[in-house]
């Protein structure tokens, strides 16, 4: 647009004055003409009073992390929007459960061993010496000389030096707020898995917990650095045996190295094979190291048919864990001999309260 200028003052010092009425209607005119800057750019601020977003709501329940009063309510949140919220939450709460839980393990198996070096010391070495002497001092291997000596030894030796699961949780309070929240969380997560109607595990974390904690405790037994790579390595593999399989085979190998033994390598073929014996007699009902079974009828075909090999066998029957399965061998004459033994390999096997233990 073309705009004239009217001097109707006179020029000095080379200004040229325009009157304010005409700077008004240029202003007016510039106006009419200019372009309107669009107005839907958002503001960084949120409103007071709104709602928080779905990012918002997210950000909330990773911060309330160690308040269980603040991570519920942020849980509450994103559950209301109901199969999309339940899904993101579920994938934070799964990744954050899982690095939880595998430090807790960490955190837990370092203090059982710290408990166990202490026991060792308070017991001394030469009481614990002594223990030993008592249970090689058996003799000739009867009812009487378990009962006598080798039972107390054993005893005292477990009493004196493995920490009690209760003890180590009693004993930390970072152990127990790391322990609630990963309950805490595992409670979140059911809740998402109702929500998004996914099948629930088949048992509880807290039970599962329970058990890893029971094995570790019996781990932090004081033992040399050879003897816990043997027991140890074998539970990277722990899904492959039931829980109270490795309860009895930990108790074993902690009781032998208690007692001045080596430990023995868990062999899962051995354990496959005590446990379809195990299952066969419970299924066939029959109690015996024969088997009416084809190609089974002998614990050396029983193992090869696993592939392996054995050169003893342990049956029980009516007991629901495997220490206790163990502690009936042990007082046995001719069953402590196998348990006992030289055998470098051992596996047990399950089902039905009936128990097989093979070694090779």
């Amino acid at each position: 647009m073309l705009l004239t200028l009217v001097c109707l003052g006179s020029v000095a010092s080379g200004q040229i004055v325009i009157p304010p009425d005409v700077l008004k209607k240029k202003a007016e005119s510039d106006e009419k003409v200019r372009p309107k800057r669009p107005t839907s750019r958002k503001s960084t601020t949120r409103p007071s009073g709104a709602k928080p977003g779905f990012q918002r709501m997210v950000i909330d329940f990773r911060r309330a992390a160690g308040d269980p009063v603040k991570r519920k309510a942020a849980a509450d949140k994103l559950l209301k929007l109901g199969p999309r919220g339940a899904k993101i939450l579920y994938s934070i709460v799964r990744s954050d459960l899982s690095g939880r839980t595998t430090s807790y393990k960490k955190a837990f198996y370092s203090k059982a061993r710290s408990i166990g070096r202490g026991k060792y010391r308070a017991a001394g070495e030469s009481q614990i010496k002594k223990w030993r002497e008592q249970f090689r001092s058996t003799g000739s291997i009867t009812k009487g000389s378990l009962k006598s000596k080798a039972g107390p030894a054993m005893d005292a030796l477990l009493g004196a030096l493995v920490p009690k699961r209760e003890e180590l949780l009693e004993d930390s309070d970072s152990l127990t707020s790391m322990r609630q929240e990963i309950l805490a969380l595992d409670s979140v997560l059911t809740r998402c898995a109702a929500v998004l109607k996914l099948e629930s595990a088949d048992s509880k974390l807290s039970d599962k917990l329970k058990q890893q904690e029971t094995l570790l405790s019996l781990m932090g037994a004081p033992m040399s650095d050879a003897h816990r790579k043997t027991v140890e390595e074998p539970l990277k593999q722990f899904g492959k045996m039931q829980f109270e399989e490795w309860h009895g085979v930990v108790h074993l190998n902690v009781i032998r190295t208690l007692l001045g033994l080596s430990p023995m390598q868990i062999d899962l073929k051995l354990s496959a094979a005590g446990r379809d014996h195990s299952k066969d007699m419970s299924e066939h009902k029959f109690f015996s190291h024969k088997s009416p079974v084809e190609g089974k009828s002998t614990p050396w075909d029983r193992a090869a048919r696993q592939g392996t090999k054995s050169n003893g066998e342990c049956i029980a029957a009516g007991v629901s864990s495997g220490p206790h399965a163990i502690r009936m061998w042990f007082f046995s004459p001719g069953h402590h001999k196998i348990i006992m033994s030289g055998a470098s390999r051992v596996g047990l096997g399950t089902h039905n309260r009936k128990w097989t233990l093979m070694t090779g």
